[in-house]
């Protein structure tokens, strides 16, 4: 039996239009089979939705397994490298530890030089066994002699940028530290409170120049 695809109604073979509803069977139906056509198709490509999203599920799934795979592969490979540069108990460190037990085994006997040095006070004084004869210079006519040195030791102002304050540490600097010239001294001024590099001259009186145009005369005593 043929219904009607508007209202459902019964109608016969050879009718055109509904005897219910008017409408055109034709129309009607070609219209039903449409809506059936895209609703079938709508499933269709619902159902071939649901594999794409689950295969990006699976590949997000296995880019992470790979990220933690290369990281756990990162720290195995610093792990091992630590534990092949780290050293252990056991080995050289414990070997050189106990080396000196065995070297001590009494007072060691100094050397005829050693005997010598140690004997020897040190002085500030110049000496021609441990450096060259001075060179004789003339002081400029800017120089002028700072009292407060102290031990033998004489201090000048070579000009006027040069305070007799900061003459006097540069003397006494020079004085304490072994005699050898050319030497280079670092003495803080006590005028800028700042440190200086001065460059001293084997020269007699000993030359030293430095610092921001800084011009010092030390006489050293003679040994």
């Amino acid at each position: 039996m043929r219904t009607c695809a508007e209202c459902g109604a019964e109608v016969h073979a050879g009718d055109r239009f509904c005897p219910v509803c008017g409408v055109d069977l034709a129309a009607a139906e070609a219209a039903a089979r449409g809506s059936l056509f895209e609703e079938l198709m709508t499933d269709g490509r619902a159902e071939e939705g649901e594999p794409v999203q689950d295969e990006r599920e699976e590949a997000s799934h296995s880019g992470l397994l790979g990220v933690l795979l290369v990281s756990l592969g990162a720290l195995l490979l610093v792990a091992g490298i630590v534990w092949v540069v780290t050293p252990r108990s056991g080995g050289d460190g414990s070997a050189s530890s106990a080396a000196p037990a065995t070297r001590s085994s009494g007072t060691p006997t100094p050397s005829p030089a050693s005997a010598d040095e140690s004997s020897a006070s040190p002085s500030p004084a110049r000496s021609s066994a441990t450096m060259q004869p001075p060179r004789d210079i003339n002081m400029t006519h800017t120089a002028s002699r700072c009292p407060g040195a102290g031990d033998g030791v004489t201090a000048y102002s070579g000009n006027e940028v040069t305070s007799c304050a900061f003459a006097v540490e540069v003397a006494e600097a020079l004085a304490a530290r072994d005699p050898k010239l050319p030497a280079t001294l670092t003495v803080r001024s006590p005028v800028t409170t700042k440190r200086y590099t001065m460059t001293c001259d084997n020269t007699a009186p000993v030359e030293c120049r430095g610092g921001t145009d800084a011009l010092v005369y030390v006489a050293l005593p003679e040994g």
